[in-house]
Formats: C-alpha cells, structure tokens, sequence
C-alpha cells in the first residue's frame, strides 16, 4: 500500500509540474574556447605564436586563465613561457577597458626578456579580451626598454612579431594611462590617453591628467591662467622599506594672484580624488616609482576624507596603488526601461574588485528589478552565462505583462552579454530549465542579447 500511494503521488507531482507554465529541464554544459597566445621565443628574437583550445570550466576570470597559460612552457620547442622561471603573474585591475597585470620575476632579468614579457603578456591580452590597453608592471614598477616605459601599448598596429616590430609599434601608440574621478564621484576610472614623444614626465602627465576632457571622467578645469605643472618640483628617493617613492610638491608662486588651493578649489574636486589621481597615474607610467607623496608647500598631505566620509590617514604621508585600490571602477552598460516602456540604454559604475562577479553585474544593472536574495547563482563560463534565481522571485513575476517580462528577460541577458565575454545566456529557477516566467517569454534555451527600443507584444 505505502508503494502505491508514493506512486501516486509522483504522479500527481509530475502532472502539476506539467500543467505549470514553468517546465524544468537539466542545465546545460560548460564552453571552451580557441584562443591565439604568444610566447617569448628562445632566442629572444620576438614572439611566437600558439594556438590553444581554453576550458572555460574554471573559477579564474578569463584574463586570470589565459595569464596561467602564459606561465607554463609550449609544447613548441622555440617558444618559452612569458615569464621566464621563478615568476608570478597577478591580475591587478580589469576595468574592461585597461587590464593592468602585475608581474613577480627575479631583478636579474635582462631588459630585453622583460619587454618580451610584457609584449607577450600585452599582445595575448589585447587580441583574447574586449580591452583597450594593458598595463604590465615588474615587481610593481613598469619595465623599460631603451629609456623607454613599456606600460600601455594600446590597439595592435603591426602583424610582424619580431622585437625590433614590436619596440617600434610600442613607440608610436604612446598612450598613457591616465586615473579620472567618476562623474558620480564615488569612483576612479582609468582610461588610456595618447602621450606625444617624450611627454611621459611628471609635469606631462599631470597636464594630461587635468586639462583633457574626453567623456570618461570629470572635467577638472583649473583657471586658464594657472598651469598645475608648472608650480611643482619633484624629487626621487626610497622610503624606508626601500621601495621607490617620488614626491611631488606644489608651492605656491609669487606669479599668480591666488595661491594653489583657491585654484584647486575651482576645479570642484574633492582632495581624495586629486591626491588619488595623481599617485595612480604617476605609478602606473613612470618606472620604478611605486609610491607618491603629494607635499603642498613642503608638508605631506596625510590626512583626506575619503569617497564614504570616513577619514583616511596615510603612513607617512605616502601613497601607493593598494592605497586607493577599492576606489577603481569599472563601466557597465546596462540597458533600462524607457517612459513608453522600450528597452534604452544606461550606464553604471561598479567596483574593479566585483566586476567579474556576474551576480554584482546584474545587481548593479537591474537595481530596480533585482534583490541580492533573488539570484541563487550567476556566472560566465566561456561565452555562456548562466543565471540561477530563486522561487520566490519566479513566483513573483507572474504578474509581468509581455512588455514587462520582455523588459526583464533581455535587460539580465543585456547585462553579462554587453559587460562580460558572454555571448548567451542561460536562466534558470532554482537550478531548473523553465519554459517561460509569465507565459509571454521563452527562456527554455539559450537567450542571445537583444538591443531593439520596442518590446514585445
């Protein structure tokens, strides 16, 4: 008897299931990937390429993963590992647009194998990823070739592999990154700026840092008769932990009818952005400084209010990239609900620590839609995400007419496909495959992004 009342119950379960406008399916598999990687060749005389098929099935960010495969040595007899034995990569920052990697190697290296390095790094980089630059640091300094920083490098512009190519492609870009304050205030976005031969000096990149406007960050104007780079002076030494530290000082000039903090006041930026600013970019392009002391008229600027409020004090008045790290920002785009109820496009702001977090792209993305305890799971595995909600968030969609089931749907799909190298996206509800959320949108297979401004009817 016991067997045939759980046989009917089954049975009841399964036809309630099925009467449902959910219907639950398994979850699909995993990607991988084929990818172009390029490795130091032996002889040092440029880089080698290798094609290599990536598993996405992997809790690294892809950079992360394609950085790993940079450390072992080819199967190619010609080609070596990108840096050399002994060393360490770190991936630093992933803004979307600038990748900065961090680089641990013995000092003994020679020049030319560092720049191989990071033109291995770079190269592989910039042609398996959507950014736009990327930064290699050696032992947190950038690496050098011929009185030459090798820091940015910008979209490729040459086929040729050989190193005299790449030191000369390296050359012309001349990009510098350069760190600006959000316009929401809250955040540092680095973006790549173009620097003329030569101008990779201190007063060159404070100038780029403040007198360009190029719609990625605020407009800092500083009165037209006032030139920040020229009332400074700088110096180089090591600080105590030997590590090397450049200081900058601004005086106030009898040149100028206003002293340098009613000019800085007219530029509407709070001290934690200025002094933020400023180090990042100087570490980031100049070589061996790896920590920046802002002084104002010969005392250390050590005590600032930060982005929350709170306040901040720096160890001797130096600072250094972790000092601002949880300040970098990455941008999202996100697409929203119009007035009429059509899909429009949007912009947010999330931390570089979460921005490979797919659940904190959504949340960020979908404020107004999502809760933190509506997702049960999301992530990128090569090109195909996956989303997991939870019953309750189902349950509660019901009620979505078609445009607001559309809206909803393609606004998750939008976020990782447009923010990750997602391509499509999978939904799920408490780890099952389910027909559709309110009987108007399919869900019950892969879901490729969708851009248009009218919803479905």
């Amino acid at each position: 008897m016991k067997r045939f009342m759980c046989f009917v119950l089954m049975l009841l379960l399964v036809f309630s299931a099925c009467t449902e406008t959910l219907y639950f399916s398994a979850a699909p598999s995993s990607d991988t990937r084929a990818c172009i990687l390029y490795y130091p060749l032996v002889d040092e005389s440029g880089l080698g390429r290798a094609e290599i098929t990536v598993s996405a099935r992997t809790n690294l960010s892809f950079p992360e993963t394609l950085m790993r495969l940079l450390l072992q040595t080819p199967l190619d007899p010609t080609l070596g590992p990108a840096a050399g034995k002994g060393a360490r990569l770190t991936l630093v920052e992933d803004t979307g647009d600038v990748i900065t990697v961090g680089m641990e190697m013995p000092a003994r290296t020679n020049e030319r194998m560092k720049a191989l390095c990071a033109f291995s790094i770079w190269r592989t980089l910039m042609e398996n990823t959507a950014a736009l630059g990327v930064n290699v640091l050696f032992n947190g300094c950038c690496p050098v070739y011929e009185r030459e920083t090798l820091n940015t490098f910008g979209r490729i512009t040459a086929e040729e592999l050989s190193f005299q190519a790449l030191v000369k492609n390296a050359k012309e870009t001349r990009n510098c990154t350069v760190y600006r304050p959000e316009t929401s205030g809250r955040y540092l976005i680095p973006v790549l700026s173009s620097c003329a031969a030569g101008e990779k000096d201190v007063r060159h990149l404070i100038s780029h840092l403040f007198d360009q406007d190029d719609g990625n960050g605020l407009m800092c104007v500083w009165p037209s008769d006032y030139a920040p780079g020229k009332v400074l002076t700088f110096r180089c030494g090591y600080d105590g932990a030997a590590k090397r530290m450049l200081t900058v000082d601004y005086n106030d000039s009898d040149s100028y009818s206003y002293s340098f903090a009613d000019a800085f006041a007219q530029t509407g930026m709070q001290k934690w952005q200025f002094l933020a600013s400023l180090s990042l970019t100087l570490i980031t392009n100049l070589p061996d400084v790896q920590r920046v002391r802002f002084c104002y008229n010969g005392i250390a600027v050590s005590e600032f209010t930060g982005p929350d409020g709170s306040g901040m004090t720096l160890e001797d008045g130096a600072m250094s990239r972790e000092s601002f790290s949880a300040w970098i920002a990455a941008k999202l785009s996100c697409t929203a609900v119009g007035e009429d109820g059509s899909l429009v496009s949007s912009s947010s702001v999330i931390p570089v620590s979460d921005a490979s977090d797919a659940a904190a792209v959504l949340l960020r993305c979908l404020p107004d839609a999502l809760k933190p305890g509506d997702i049960l799971n999301a992530s990128v595995i090569g090109k195909t995400a996956y989303i997991d909600l939870t019953a309750s968030f189902y349950s509660a969609c019901q009620a979505l007419d078609a445009p607001g089931e559309h809206a909803l749907v393609y606004r998750m799909v939008n976020a990782l496909c447009d923010n990750t190298q997602a391509e499509k996206v999978y939904i799920t509800v408490s780890g099952m495959m389910g027909q559709t959320f309110a009987g108007h949108v399919r869900i019950d297979n892969a879901l490729w992004p969708d851009h248009g401004l009218v919803p479905v009817s």
